[in-house]
């Protein structure tokens, strides 16, 4: 019984800012900050004018095919090594848990270290804003 309430409050909880911004995602920009308790002038304008000024259409595209290209890929390459790696016989037992144990450091290295390399990166290979930049990023991040 008390759990149940609890997990209802934490749901509350997390869930009241999400509906707070959908609520103002319908007022005019000008009352957002003005009065934001006023539910009195809600719209669609705000929707109406990001459609207009956006091409979400190929924005949408352009998610979808770096997203499918660099699942696809990164998964096969995935499937290729751990196959490899798990199927290669070593001479010493102490390579395969260097090996083991180097691939697992490589987990712990936070994204955002990689972030200022990769760019500069980019910025060497002439590939800096473009869609192989991002392909690079995805597979081997």
């Amino acid at each position: 019984m008390i759990a149940g309430i609890g997990a209802y409050l934490v749901t509350f909880l997390i869930a009241l800012p999400i509906l707070w911004i959908v609520l103002l995602s319908f007022q005019p920009s000008s009352e957002i900050l003005r009065n934001p308790f006023s539910f009195d002038n809600l719209s669609l304008d705000n929707y109406a004018k990001t459609f207009r000024s956006l091409p979400l259409v190929q924005m949408y595209a352009n998610t979808l095919v770096l997203a499918l290209t660099s699942v696809v890929i990164g998964t096969a390459i995935s499937l290729m090594s751990s196959f490899a790696l798990t199927r290669m016989m070593f001479r010493r037992r102490r390579v395969q848990s260097s090996l083991r144990y180097y691939l697992l450091a490589g987990l712990a290295i936070p994204v955002y270290i990689l972030l200022f390399p990769i760019y500069r990166l980019d910025i060497l290979f002439g590939v800096y804003g473009t869609f192989a930049a991002l392909f690079i990023q995805y597979v081997t991040v």
